[in-house]
């Protein structure tokens, strides 16, 4: 089983560590470099981390945005033959986000797509 999990942006952002990246330029970097290396390595699963590097992945493949994490987690879509999935940021702020509301929501996010995957 071959996996793929990307942050999308290959660059040294501009500003701090907390700073944005412009949704233009995740869409390029996913267009320009993370679409063409799926293509070559063609992994059953991609792993976005976090909702914005979705977000980006989904209009590079010609999709709608989704509306929130918990909608993007439920909406993996098949890129050639990967299975395209959004999990929330791995990072501190990205868990403790997407747990508010449940109790370690990521682990059970992380348990369902495994399944969804047929890993």
């Amino acid at each position: 089983m071959t996996g793929y999990g990307t942050n999308l942006f290959p660059f040294v952002k501009p500003g701090g560590m907390s700073a944005k990246i412009p949704t233009s330029d995740l869409t390029k970097a996913a267009t320009d470099f993370a679409l063409p290396q799926i293509a070559i390595v063609k992994p059953r699963l991609v792993i976005c981390l976090g909702l914005v590097t979705f977000t980006a992945m989904q209009l590079a493949c010609g999709h709608a945005a989704p509306l929130n994490m918990a909608t993007a987690i439920e909406s993996p879509f098949q890129y050639e033959e990967s299975l395209i999935y959004c999990q929330s940021h791995t990072g501190h702020f990205g868990r403790i986000n997407r747990n508010k509301g449940g109790i370690d929501r990521v682990s059970q996010d992380w348990i369902r797509m495994r399944e969804r995957a047929g890993l």
